[in-house]
């Protein structure tokens, strides 16, 4: 049986690229071990490894430009957007596990200048 984490390992463990295509058909066999089972789509196993997470960020006052343009420039950061409301810049991120994410944001969002708080709002899909 597959899961996100075995997929995970068997990418990272290899020391030659393989194509993700090839992991999952390798991990996805029949029972017997020969002939194919039903292969999920490409997504769903890119969603099976990554975690996303949205960033509602305060701001100083008159911050909120400049933090979104440096937090958009981050390794993990899909997008950043300055807004209106409680918070000021609304960012996405994306992480292969949630420590990694957990990493992202205390190391690198955090330590911006002019952010006053943060928190974070992992996206959960309920299918």
């Amino acid at each position: 049986m597959w899961s996100p984490a075995s997929v995970r390992s068997t990418m990272v463990a290899s020391d030659r690229a393989v194509p993700r295509v090839a992991v999952v058909r390798a991990l996805f066999r029949g029972a017997d071990g020969q002939g194919p089972a039903p292969i999920p789509s490409i997504l769903a196993c890119r969603e099976a490894l990554v975690v996303q997470a949205y960033i509602l960020i305060q701001t100083e006052v008159g911050r909120s430009a400049a933090v979104a343009r440096e937090i958009a420039g981050l390794p993990g950061i899909i997008t950043a957007e300055d807004v209106t409301g409680p918070y000021d810049v609304i960012a996405r991120a994306e992480a292969s596990d949630v420590d990694e994410l957990g990493r992202l944001v205390m190391a690198r969002v955090q330590h911006v200048e002019g952010i006053t708080r943060t928190l974070t709002c992992p996206v959960v899909r309920l299918r």
